[in-house]
């Protein structure tokens, strides 16, 4: 199965860098020096913080792994565990063979199919929406696009908020509701009297 000796058996993640560290002090390899470095390709003590033994550290990712295993001469095996394989056996419920993917199904969707759904989306969205709304979401769009600037944004909304109370300011002097273009209820009057 394998032609190598078997150096450790590790079970968890930390049993894993414990052998990794093992094998590195049988090699004599110093994890942080120039050497380990420059051979892996990691930048400076990148694979010492790797080989940490805590939990909060960094760890190996898709990347690294590979890496760290060729540059220590080691390689996985996946070897059942008879014992746990026993406790697990009752608990594991077995799946559906008919939900089961033998292969991975891959779409190409081209550019032009995402460009139609965002036009019919969009179509369907104006439909929706009345003529005040639209114009107010296009001038959003708008600012979005020519003033992207946090300052811009608060300007603007300080302008809108300005325009709100100098409406109030008029309904009350005039009786229209000029952000509705209405006229004021009778029963509004009665209310706040």
């Amino acid at each position: 199965m394998t032609d190598g000796k078997v150096l450790a058996i590790c079970s968890d993640y930390l049993g894993f860098i414990a052998a990794l560290r093992d094998r590195a002090a049988d090699l004599g390899l110093a994890m942080g020096s120039e050497n380990a470095a420059e051979i892996s390709g990691l930048a400076g003590a990148t694979l010492a913080r790797l080989m940490t033994p805590k939990t909060s550290g960094k760890i190996l990712s898709i990347e690294s792994f590979g890496v760290v295993l060729g540059l220590l001469g080691v390689k996985m095996l996946v070897v059942e565990d008879p014992a746990q394989t026993t406790r697990m056996k009752t608990r594991i419920v077995k799946r559906n063979a008919g939900y089961v993917r033998d292969s991975v199904l891959h779409l190409a969707i081209p550019k032009q199919t995402f460009k139609e759904m965002g036009q019919k989306g969009g179509k369907s969205k104006n439909a929706a929406m009345t003529r005040k709304q639209r114009s107010k979401l296009a001038h959003l769009a708008a600012m979005a696009r020519h003033h992207p600037s946090e300052q811009a944004r608060r300007s603007y909304r300080g302008r809108v908020a300005a325009l709100a109370r100098w409406a109030k300011v008029r309904e009350e002097r005039d009786g229209v509701d000029h952000l509705k273009a209405r006229p004021r209820k009778a029963d509004d009057e009665a209310g706040e009297s």
